[in-house]
């Protein structure tokens, strides 16, 4: 679970660096403008990803986190 979250930190660094870089080496205040929003595009549509790659570990760790109290619960079930 923790090398899911440190991938996915690992993901956003890794874009932010070529995307420093290219828009370093533009020429025109026209070109700067359309790659940055372009970029501002990406991000945005990799935001929305990533919100969903964090929702889904926050599920898997409170399911994992309560597992035992699930089986006592179930077992107590049974019992009664």
């Amino acid at each position: 679970m923790g090398q899911d979250v440190s991938g996915f930190g690992d993901q956003n660094a890794q874009t932010l660096t070529p995307a420093i870089q290219t828009l370093s080496a533009v020429t025109t205040p026209a070109e700067f403008i359309e790659l940055q929003q372009k970029q501002i595009k990406e991000g945005v549509l990799g935001a929305l990803s990533g919100r969903q790659q964090i929702a889904q570990l926050t599920a898997a760790v409170i399911a994992a986190a309560f597992e035992p109290t699930k089986k006592q619960i179930e077992a107590a079930q049974r019992i009664t």
